[in-house]
């Protein structure tokens, strides 16, 4: 018989599941694997197990996306949410859609979470995805705040109202524009992201 390991494995794309209190309880390691190999400093799956959710969730405003989501889904366990996201390297552009479902079993709730990829494409390296390489400017004074969609991964790269999607662009548009890498990245959800997920967590909820 096959265990709960062995059928998350299995799935076509990156996938886990975390427990009622969004904790890790299995992830599915080939595809994990794949995913972080050309994004070094990201933890490997085993590395996961029993670690908070959230611990991995940059940006306060995403955090509490996430757990609208979670408790939309306690709220109706028959409806999954679903959401479209970018998932970027340093040289590879990922575009993936995320299904989030509720499992039940024996009065045990859990939570699974199985992404699709959409399309991705090689690029010329952009330093705004080398999250290690930028760590180290977490903080620092010197290096401006630059916001960026955890979902579609648009910039804040414009002066301007933040809840103006103009104001939000492409990382490649950014350079263009004249746009440094020594910034202190902050994630966030751009207004067009933001309206789009409240959008899919509300309707689940009805």
């Amino acid at each position: 018989m096959l265990t709960a390991q062995q059928v998350i494995d299995a799935i076509n794309g990156p996938a886990y599941l975390v427990d009622d209190d969004a904790h890790f309880v299995l992830v599915g390691r080939p595809h994990w694997s794949a995913q972080v190999a050309d994004a070094p400093g990201q933890p490997e799956a085993g590395s996961l197990i029993g670690r908070s959710l959230f611990e991995y969730i940059r940006g306060e405003e995403v955090q509490q996306l996430y757990r609208r989501i979670l408790m939309s889904l306690r709220a109706d366990p028959k409806h999954a949410v679903e959401l479209l996201y970018r998932c970027d390297s340093p040289g590879m552009m990922r575009a993936f859609r995320m299904t989030i479902s509720a499992v039940v079993d024996a009065g045990t709730r859990s939570f699974l979470f199985s992404s699709q990829v959409m399309n991705q494409a090689q690029r010329p390296p952009l330093p705004l995805f080398d999250y290690q390489g930028l760590a180290g400017l977490f903080g620092d004074p010197a290096a401006p705040l630059l916001a960026i969609c955890s979902l579609c991964h648009r910039v804040k790269g414009r002066a301007g109202d933040e809840d103006d999607i103009l104001t939000w662009i492409e990382p490649e548009q950014y350079y263009q524009e004249g746009g440094t890498s020594h910034v202190s990245l902050t994630h966030g959800l751009c207004p067009g992201c933001y309206m789009e997920t409240m959008t899919e967590v509300a309707q689940n909820g009805r």
